[in-house]
């Protein structure tokens, strides 16, 4: 009986065996699952919230470049057709027409430098009258300039639009 009972016993130890790498086996697999959700959790999720939120705000972006440039287009075309109209294209060259005469005498104050204007009389009274003049006479030449280069007659339009207001 003692074979029988080694036997038993061996077979037995054998199970025992089995049946504790099976269940090291089931537990592995439990921890192969946790660390694939754990990693699924704090690496894959994240980055896809990422890449996602990334998506979403290209998306976004080029919802607003594309809205803009419609905007663009429409502004555009209204401007196109209001310059057809005479009148419209004065009041716009007239609205450019402080810009403009910024950058003319911004030229001018970066290249002519005066520190004070003396002004000689040969006892006539003619020298300030004489220095106005020249003055006017400046002015009167920038706005043939701006004519000449944009079309836009400065004094007419203004004496047209004083006789209209006058009316």
């Amino acid at each position: 009986m003692d074979a029988g009972a080694n036997k038993a016993e061996a077979k037995a130890k054998v199970a025992s065996d089995i049946a504790k790498v099976e269940e090291e086996q089931k537990l592995e697999e439990q921890r192969v699952k946790m660390h694939e959700s754990k990693y699924e959790a704090e690496i894959v999720v994240p980055a896809r919230a990422v890449r996602e939120a990334k998506e979403l705000k290209a998306i976004g972006e080029a919802a607003r470049i594309a809205e803009d440039g419609k905007a663009t287009a429409e502004a555009v075309r209204v401007l196109r057709e209001q310059w057809e109209k005479e009148d419209t294209r004065e009041l716009f060259l007239i609205q450019q027409l402080p810009d403009i005469l910024d950058k003319v005498t911004k030229v001018v104050f970066e290249n002519l430098s005066i520190d004070k204007v003396t002004i000689v009389d040969s006892g006539d009274g003619q020298g300030m009258p004489a220095y106005v003049k020249g003055v006017i006479g400046s002015i009167v030449a920038i706005f043939e300039q701006i004519r000449n280069a944009t079309g836009l007659d400065i004094p007419e339009i203004l004496r047209t639009r004083a006789q209209d207001s006058g009316q």
